[in-house]
């Protein structure tokens, strides 16, 4: 059963090794940090690691930012109480039905499963934004915000794939998988938003989702 879920962000600047000399990520790192451990605070059997094909690079740079955050909260985890860690790679073009069939197989496990997704908002919230400035970036941020506080798996499922993709909302499609594998969960999941800000014109969001009674 799917016991937590957490929502990071995975910009080079949480890579302590490309955050430059002022590291202007190490806030945002230390809230990722704390929401991976409250994740496992949860005591998950495994962590499924969600992610979005990178044809270029592998391992991608979420993948290498998830594994910096959990090293860094496994450190305050007991080694006997460590869970196992899986990846879920969900592919680069995979429309919203791909993803729920991917799913499936989460909802029927029967170890206590906790997920980690990295993904983003928008990167067109400014003119100065990696993909420039574009008027609808605010209202789907502001209805992926929404949806992770509530939480709402309903409304992340139903935000259009094509558009998050017109508006580089990188890992979209690992919030639908996360958002396919709650929308039945009993109880539902209760959220807690750490961070929803845009610096350099790219949304960041940091939430997790409790789902154990």
């Amino acid at each position: 059963m799917i016991v937590a879920g957490a929502v990071c962000p995975a910009p080079p600047l949480l890579l302590p090794e490309l955050a430059g000399q002022e590291d202007v990520g190490r806030e945002l790192r230390e809230v990722c940090v704390r929401a991976v451990t409250d994740l496992l605070a949860q005591r998950p059997d495994v962590v499924v690691v969600v992610t979005v094909e990178d044809p270029v690079r592998s391992p991608s740079l979420p993948q290498r930012v998830a594994e910096m955050l959990l090293s860094g909260a496994l450190d305050a985890v007991a080694a006997a109480d460590r869970p196992r860690v899986e990846h879920l790679v969900v592919p680069a073009d995979a429309d919203t039905s791909d993803i729920e069939k991917l799913a499936g197989p989460l909802l029927e496990r029967t170890d206590d499963v906790a997920i980690l997704v990295l993904a983003e908002g928008s990167a067109r919230r400014t003119e100065k934004a990696p993909g420039h400035l574009d008027p609808r970036a605010s209202a789907y941020d502001e209805v992926t915000r929404a949806a992770l506080e509530t939480p709402d798996p309903a409304a992340l499922l139903a935000q259009d794939v094509e558009l998050a993709d017109a508006l580089l909302a990188a890992g979209h499609r690992a919030l639908v998988l996360l958002a396919a594998a709650t929308q039945s969960a009993a109880p539902s999941p209760v959220g807690d938003l750490r961070w929803a800000d845009d610096p350099f014109g790219v949304m960041y969001f940091v939430v997790v989702w409790s789902c154990a009674s």
